[in-house]
């Protein structure tokens, strides 16, 4: 389900996770600088939302998980939860059916 590849990635997805190179898509668990990159597709909490859009700047197109509501995306389920690191900083739950 996951590999390593300069990051993170959960292949069947084409998700990487905190990675720091542009990917076409890419889940932030938080908004410190060395787990952030311009993706095309960005993935994590509203308030790390705010802060990634404000670190990266322009407008980035960013999908909004709050923590606790599933989102379903093809045969997987994305379900986020407070890490307790800094201000939004998520864990992430990936469920296959």
């Amino acid at each position: 389900m996951f590999c390593f590849d300069q990051s993170l990635l959960i292949p069947a997805l084409d998700l990487a996770v905190d990675s720091r190179q542009r990917r076409a898509r890419g889940f932030i668990s938080h908004a410190h600088f060395d787990h952030l990159a311009p993706h095309e597709l960005a993935f994590c909490t509203p308030v790390t939302a705010r802060f990634y859009r404000q670190r990266i700047g322009g407008n980035r197109t960013v999908r909004e998980l709050p923590f606790r509501e599933p989102f379903v995306w093809d045969d997987h389920q994305l379900t986020t939860f407070p890490a307790g690191h800094i201000l939004g900083a998520a864990m992430l739950l990936v469920e296959t059916s």
